[in-house]
C-alpha cells in the first residue's frame, strides 16, 4: 500500500537534512508540530547587555587614553620647561596624588574586567565582535597595564625618593622626562586601540 501522508512528510524532512539543508527555527517548529512532536523551546542569549559592556569599557579606556595623552601632549613638556627643582617637586606631588584618584581605580579595574570579558567572548560570542573583544584585552593588559607597572611606576618611585633640590635629582630629571614620556606614549596608543576595539565591537553587535 502507498505510504501515508505522515510517512511521506517524515521522509521528505529526513531527505532535506541529509542534503545538509538547514531549516529555520519557525519552520522546524512547524515540522515538529505536524509530526506530533512537542517542539523544544530555544532561548537566545540577548546581546543588549554585551553592547552596553562594550560601550562602558570603550568609554572607560578612552578616559584612560585621554588622561595619558595629556601628559604626552603638554603636561610633561610644561614640567620640563620649568626649573628642575620646581618640575621635579610638581611631578612628585602628581604621582602621590594619583594613588587616591578615580583615574587609578578605573585604570586597575579595567584589567580583570577586560580579561574576564574576553574569556566570556571566547565562549559565547562569535565573529568580528569576539575578535575585537579578545583583541582589546590582549592590547590593554601588556601595552597599558604592564608598561605602566614595569616602566612608569619604577621611574616614579625612584624620582619620589630624591630631594627635588639635589643635583642627583636634576640629573635624573632629564632622563626621566625623555624615557617616562616614551613609555607614556606607548600606553596612550594602547588605550586608544583598546577603546576603538570595544566601540567597534558594540557597533558590530548592534
Amino acid at each position: 500500500s502507498p505510504p501515508s501522508k505522515s510517512r511521506r512528510f517524515r521522509f521528505a524532512v529526513c531527505a532535506e537534512r541529509r542534503r545538509g539543508a538547514s531549516l529555520s527555527t519557525p519552520a522546524r517548529r512547524r515540522d515538529q508540530l505536524a509530526l506530533g512532536i512537542a517542539p523544544k523551546v530555544e532561548f537566545e542569549m540577548p546581546t543588549e547587555w554585551i553592547i552596553y559592556v562594550c560601550l562602558i569599557l570603550g568609554l572607560s579606556s578612552a578616559l584612560v587614553a585621554g588622561v595619558l595623552q595629556s601628559f604626552s601632549d603638554f603636561v610633561m613638556r610644561g614640567l620640563q620647561r620649568a626649573a628642575p627643582a620646581g618640575g621635579i617637586e610638581s611631578m612628585q606631588q602628581l604621582n602621590r596624588t594619583v594613588y587616591r584618584s578615580f583615574f587609578l581605580t578605573s585604570f586597575i579595574l579595567l584589567v580583570p574586567v577586560t580579561i574576564g570579558f574576553a574569556i566570556y567572548a571566547l565562549l559565547n560570542v562569535h565573529g568580528l565582535p569576539q575578535r575585537l573583544i579578545i583583541g582589546a584585552a590582549l592590547v590593554y593588559v601588556p601595552t597599558v597595564f604592564i608598561v605602566t607597572a614595569a616602566g612608569n611606576v619604577p621611574m616614579n618611585e625612584r624620582l619620589d625618593k630624591l630631594d627635588h633640590n639635589s643635583i642627583e635629582a636634576a640629573e635624573y630629571w632629564c632622563t626621566y622626562g625623555r624615557v617616562w614620556s616614551m613609555w607614556n606614549t606607548i600606553r596612550t596608543i594602547g588605550a586608544i586601540v583598546t577603546s576603538s576595539a570595544y566601540l567597534l565591537a558594540a557597533v558590530s553587535l548592534d
